[in-house]
């Protein structure tokens, strides 16, 4: 029997209106293949923890609680739901209804007397592992040290195996008080034999971090959001970003390490990148049914927190983001020449209002005079950098060779263009290579803002992956031309064209197929953090 309650069920709103990502909506897979998810749970929820008791058979009681009384279930839901500092219980949940609990309760030694139930019909299933696990994160966070259990020969190794990843079980007839071990496990065993869960590790002083990553950790959403956010582009597939799952939020990172030294010292295009990203984000969370709320440069002193994206309310998706959304996968950058066929003006002004819609601008140059002016900052700028010999080391540096899961792959670079070409594409091929004629009339954009602030860069980067899915969804090849960028002289020229601050350039048209270049897993960017929801402003 199961007991219906109030649970969170993936896609919809959690407190708040908001779904929460880890604790109170955390969603893992049961071993059948059901989903189970954990919330804390409060007084109210004293008659279905009761219940849940109360439908265990004759033979679980008496092996959970020495005892054939059948009050026994209210006794405990009396002891351990009052929601204080000597008081945690976390609930289990499959589809709405309690199908477990752990909690503990604080003694005056400074243990926790821990205690769990599952289900009768649930048993087997992994469904007590989750709560147990977030149950000692909850505890670490309270300053608690060390677990005190009654652990049955029946148990197996499960409570040692969720007190944390170095766990080992070892077998004992004797009787111990609990171990202080930080974070782990000190059974008090009364049955023989008794397995002993011993746990090492270091608690970080203000945050528990989940170092064994796992998309089951993470509500389905906010999973399927991340996959699409490490499709965005970044210069020379650098892939600058780090993502922190949060209780009810993802926090969009800047990763310094990743950040060009020569090229782009200030991290203007890392941000860009960012913001392109968090882009990916909104549109991946709209299309599933939700709003995205995000807030740009949340904190003032912590420059590197880019953004925090939360989920928000159900909302029907437009016809506009789910094409954008289904062309995130596809968008690549396309190092090729294009065929020489225009760009129709419908197409032109869809670019336009995708970059507007963003909050930023894109300056079209379709006069052969005005196309001529931005083709010769970019030759100037190319011809600069490669006369720096930093910038030659660093560009070969992010050639990648097959098997590397960033940089840009040998098969992604394209052909070089010839003299004769208009536009001065990235050569990252040997210089003694053969070049190849490019489209005689490319369409040339340039994306801008008003400002130049690094929150400018953030919001230029989403308007910059709303083109490029804009492009793609329209059936254009996009290239990214940075080389004016990244050349100081050849910027303040740049704006000098364009009137604004420009961000990147943008060389677009019909054309063959290119090459995807390749993305780290979601294990080597994404962080989980356990803790409880809090409150950051949103712009």
């Amino acid at each position: 029997m199961r007991v219906k309650a109030a649970a969170p069920q993936p896609g919809s709103p959690g407190g708040g209106g908001r779904s929460d990502m880890v604790t109170g909506a955390r969603w893992v897979l049961r071993g059948d293949g059901g989903a189970v998810a954990v919330r804390e749970l409060t007084g109210a929820d004293r008659d279905v923890v009761a219940a849940l008791h109360a439908a265990l058979p004759p033979e679980d009681d008496y092996l959970r609680f020495f005892t054939v009384s059948r009050s026994v279930g209210r006794r405990y839901a009396d002891s351990v739901l009052p929601a204080d500092d000597r008081h945690r219980t976390l609930g289990a949940f499959a589809d709405g209804e309690l199908v477990g609990c752990a909690g503990y309760v604080l003694q005056p030694d400074g243990t926790a007397e821990f205690a769990l139930v599952v289900g009768h019909g649930d048993q087997a299933h992994g469904v007590g592992t989750l709560p147990v696990e977030q149950l000692v994160a909850l505890a670490r966070a309270h300053g608690v040290a060390t677990f005190v259990a009654d652990v049955l020969a029946t148990a197996g190794d499960a409570p040692a195996r969720a007190g944390g990843r170095a766990c080992r079980a070892v077998s004992t007839g004797e009787r111990r008080g609990g171990t202080k071990v930080p974070g782990g496990w000190g059974p008090r065993p009364v049955c023989a034999p008794r397995v002993v869960g011993e746990c090492g590790g270091e608690l970080p002083e203000e945050e528990t971090m989940q170092s064994d990553f796992s998309l089951s950790q993470i509500d389905p959403l906010v999973a399927q959001a991340l996959r699409a956010a490490v499709r965005a582009p970044s210069v020379h597939n650098t892939q600058p970003w780090r993502f922190v799952v949060r209780a009810d939020r993802v926090d969009v990172r800047l990763d310094r390490d990743r950040v060009l030294a020569v090229a782009d010292p200030d991290a203007h295009e890392a941000r860009l990148s960012c913001g392109a990203a968090v882009l990916n984000m909104r549109l991946a969370i709209a299309a599933r049914g939700r709003a995205a709320e995000v807030a740009v440069l949340p904190d003032r002193l912590d420059p590197d927190l880019l953004a925090v994206v939360r989920v928000g309310l159900p909302r029907r998706a437009t016809a506009a983001e789910s094409a954008l959304a289904g062309a995130i996968e596809r968008r690549h950058t396309n190092r090729r020449p294009f065929l020489d066929r225009a760009v129709p003006f419908p197409v032109r002004s869809a670019l336009v209002a995708a970059a507007s819609a963003e909050g930023a601008g894109l300056r079209v140059f379709d006069r052969p005079a005005d196309l001529a002016a931005v083709a010769d900052i970019v030759r100037r700028a190319d011809h600069a950098q490669s006369e720096d010999a930093a910038h030659g080391r660093e560009l070969r540096a992010w050639i990648a060779d097959e098997g590397r899961a960033d940089g840009v792959p040998r098969s992604a670079i394209g052909r070089v263009p010839s003299r004769d070409s208009v536009l001065t594409v990235r050569d990252f091929a040997p210089r003694d290579a053969a070049g190849v004629v490019f489209e005689s009339r490319p369409l040339v954009a340039v994306l801008t803002t008003v400002g130049d602030t690094p929150g400018d860069h953030v919001v230029a980067g989403q308007a910059l992956q709303r083109v490029l899915l804009a492009a793609e969804a329209a059936g254009l090849a996009a290239a990214p031309l940075s080389q004016p960028i990244e050349v100081p002289a050849a910027r303040a020229a740049l704006r000098a064209v364009v009137g604004a601050a420009p961000h990147v350039v943008l060389r677009l048209g019909f054309g063959y197929p290119g090459v995807p270049t390749p993305r780290r897993p979601l294990a080597a960017v994404v962080t989980i953090v356990d803790e409880a929801p809090t409150d950051v402003p949103l712009a």
